[in-house]
């Protein structure tokens, strides 16, 4: 593996409302369909025998791209966690645990918590490729609920990003002006992207809004809430009695973002400078109000709630 730069820059990661795909967005979306990830070469679950739901796809900026500089692009793929208990566990070898596929694309397997990842490092071509379709599922495997209902039917309001219920609204970056946007959007009826059927939202997607994150100490450095590492390193955690960290509170509201401040609900997981961390509302997963945190140097994801 390449020798990596030091982290100077962090990135915060802002979904706008969903959009046809037929427009492909410059640096990613959620949900929707991936690029480049052919029916034969979609990743299948070991536990349900099911196709994955892709999650998102993220063009990266150059430092963050850990896997070698042809790969610009991460395209992540989740099991089944919202109706385990509507599907027969159907096991398959189908998903291959090579970080190359036959394709050659460069895939990465993970199981945690009991259910499967699979995230793919797309090359500027495969990132900018035909969007991809899911195989058809066969008589011996259940359907899962995200290829037969509609998002809101499935994920439900709560997992939701709240420009997926309603039309957009205007807003500012006036004082409350998120908790007032998240209040309004919890009043209205649901309508848009949500209401869709299967078929037709996997046409869309949100995009992703990637810019550089001001004035955040904690960039390049190692994630901890050890008193010992932070003396070395520098690392301020957030909502601690350190100096600086009352002046974190304000990166405490996000979709995702790269590096800098982390928000772990419990401890701080062992992650390198070069990390991922979204909520369960970035591409739909049942964190239970928890973050997400994605290794991209070491590939290796934990979450608390």
């Amino acid at each position: 593996m390449q020798e990596l730069a030091a982290v100077k820059l962090a990135f915060d990661l802002e979904l706008s409302a969903p959009v046809k795909l037929e427009a492909r967005p410059l640096d990613g979306w959620c949900f929707g369909r991936p690029p480049s990830i052919s029916t034969a070469h979609w990743p299948i679950s070991p536990i349900y025998g099911t196709p994955l739901r892709h999650a998102f796809t993220l063009r990266l900026p150059e430092l963050y791209r850990t896997q070698g500089e042809e790969f610009v692009a991460i395209s992540l793929f989740v099991d089944e966690m919202f109706e385990e208990s509507e599907l027969k566990p159907a096991p398959t070898s189908a998903s291959s645990f090579s970080p190359m596929d036959a394709n050659n694309l460069k895939r990465f397997d993970m199981e945690r918590w009991g259910f499967h990842l699979t995230l793919f490092w797309l090359t500027k071509e495969e990132f900018e490729g035909p969007l991809g379709m899911p195989p058809v599922i066969d008589g011996k495997s259940s359907t899962p609920g995200w290829l037969r209902k509609s998002p809101l039917d499935y994920f439900g309001r709560d997992n939701l990003p709240s420009s997926a219920l309603h039309r957009p609204r205007q807003g500012g970056n006036a004082p409350g002006a998120f908790a007032l946007q998240q209040l309004m959007a919890s009043e209205q009826s649901p309508s848009g992207w949500a209401t869709l059927s299967a078929i037709d939202a996997m046409n869309h997607g949100f995009p992703i809004r990637v810019s550089i994150r001001e004035g955040d100490p904690n960039v390049g450095r190692k994630p901890s809430d050890d008193s010992d590492e932070n003396a070395q390193s520098g690392y301020i955690p957030i909502y601690s009695d350190a100096e600086g960290a009352a002046d974190l509170e304000r990166f405490a509201e996000f979709d995702a973002h790269l590096g800098g401040t982390m928000l772990p609900m419990q401890a701080y997981p062992d992650m390198s400078p070069f990390y991922l961390e979204f909520q369960d509302t970035f591409g739909a997963f049942a964190f239970g109000g928890g973050t997400a945190q994605l290794d991209l140097k070491n590939m290796r994801i934990e979450w608390a709630n």
